[in-house]
């Protein structure tokens, strides 16, 4: 029984970070054609998604 949900949360976090980062190359591929705009808004998203476990962390190594 514990097996299944660690498999299931591996195999959504592949999956979530596969689709994001084919959407990113996706917009990426089609912002700068379409409008130069939709590139900054991306940028601004894809930072703040990396920011998050950034965040997370910094704060645990300067408590230890």
């Amino acid at each position: 029984m514990s097996e299944q949900p660690t498999s299931r949360e591996k195999f959504l976090a592949q999956a979530g970070a596969a689709v994001a980062s084919v959407l990113t190359l996706g917009f990426l591929s089609k912002a700068p054609s379409l409008t130069p705009p939709s590139t900054t808004s991306i940028s601004s998203e894809s930072e703040t998604f990396s920011a998050h476990p950034e965040k997370r962390a910094i704060p645990r190594n300067y408590k230890q």
